[in-house]
């Protein structure tokens, strides 16, 4: 029998493409979302998604992020991320950084984990743990 996480407050599916996880964090409310789809391409669904969960953390995966965010030059990141800060909700982009060979990407996500509101752990238990130090 599997223990049950009681850390994990209910598990809905707002939509066929995405299924959502509740997790209480030192600073309240955390969705993880889980999706094959790409869910942040633009500033608007970054929007989107704050108003959808209306939540403190959003948790989503690199997958879920579509390749021009990662791309600084053409300036997806910054805005995304002035979104986040805007409405004081934390994201956490849960993915393998190990092989970025930009270092202006090195550079951003060293400097995003040290104290933005956007950061980059490598698991969902690092993002909530991150989450709550942050609190």
């Amino acid at each position: 029998m599997r223990p049950i996480n009681t850390d994990v407050l209910a598990s809905t599916t707002p939509s066929p493409q995405m299924r959502t996880q509740i997790h209480l964090t030192g600073k309240g409310r955390g969705i993880e979302i889980q999706s094959d789809a790409v869910l942040l391409h633009t500033p608007a669904d970054a929007l989107g998604l704050i108003y959808e969960h209306s939540a403190d953390l959003l948790i989503v995966q690199k997958k879920n992020v579509h390749p021009d965010f990662f791309d600084l030059a053409t300036g997806v990141a910054g805005e995304i991320c002035q979104k986040f800060v805007n409405y004081q909700c934390q994201l956490a982009i849960v993915g393998d950084y190990s092989e970025i060979t930009s270092k202006s990407l090195r550079d951003f996500i060293f400097e995003s984990n040290r104290r933005a509101n956007v950061f980059f752990p490598e698991s969902i238990e690092t993002a909530l743990n991150e989450s709550a130090r942050r609190a």
